[in-house]
């Protein structure tokens, strides 16, 4: 029997679509939303990845991001690191990117947190916010003890497949303010006509947090699915329509289900 567990938290589209009808149903301005699905070469050690399904919508900065498993000689993943840009591999870009830690390995409790990205090869942006190794000085953006930008934490088990994947609205992610101001900039997430992805399954994954951020990410296996300039799906539209089509999704309340 699989297990089942979606986590919902409450955002608030009242102020939003207050906004839209101050504009008028006509408005000329428009929203893109950018989509990519599929699967290229990757790493298995924690498990393959059969697909993976990502959106994310420039207006609303809202973003989503599904990935399913199968375990890989035993092995099946339950978490994962991600990095997001516009295009190039997020490997290297110092400052400059948000990193999600997506933490199933409570099933019952899935645990997303959010620091800014080091620009390491490595999971260590929870703890080294710029990279220097010097010891703990972690860059802190989100928790997900605060559910308000959270629509949605999936851990979901359908005929042998895993899905661990999360739907959140990234506003508060994009106007972060460095602890590590860099040079060129911080950005948040990126996501647009071309898509950099740096993210990482763990399996054997044991953690612990203090004050709701990560102090602890210890693992057995890693994979990884590391690549640059994936050509994504635009659909443009009314970002009327796109704003009350979140309303329409009923994004309001919170509810939970096992």
């Amino acid at each position: 029997m699989g297990i089942f567990k979606r986590i919902s938290g409450c955002f608030c589209v009242a102020a939003v679509l207050a906004g839209v009808m101050g504009m008028g149903i006509g408005s000329e301005v428009k929203a893109d939303v950018f989509t990519w699905e599929g699967v290229i070469g990757h790493n298995q050690a924690a498990g393959k990845i059969e697909h993976v399904e990502a959106s994310y919508d420039d207006l609303n900065e809202r973003l989503r991001w599904m990935a399913e498993f199968t375990p890989k000689n035993g092995v099946l993943a339950n978490g994962f690191t991600l990095v997001l840009s516009d295009g190039p591999n997020p490997k290297g870009l110092t400052g400059q990117l948000a990193a999600f830690y997506f933490d199933a390995s409570d099933e019952d409790e899935p645990v997303l947190t959010a620091y800014v990205y080091h620009g390491k090869n490595n999971s260590n942006s929870y703890f080294d916010g710029n990279g220097d190794g010097a010891g703990f000085d972690p860059d802190l953006i989100l928790s997900s003890n605060d559910m308000s930008w959270v629509h949605e934490l999936v851990v979901e088990t359908n005929n042998g497949v895993l899905t661990l994947g999360f739907d959140v609205d990234a506003s508060q992610l994009n106007s972060h303010s460095p602890l590590f101001p860099n040079v060129d900039g911080y950005e948040g997430v990126g996501f647009g006509e071309k898509l950099g992805v740096w993210f990482h399954p763990f399996a054997g994954l044991e953690t612990d947090y203090e004050d709701d951020y990560l102090e602890e990410w210890e693992y057995s296996k890693k994979g990884w699915f590391d690549t640059s300039n994936l050509t994504t799906t635009v659909i443009p539209e009314p970002a009327s329509m796109s704003l009350l089509g979140l309303a329409a999704l009923g994004l309001v309340g919170r509810r939970r289900s096992a």
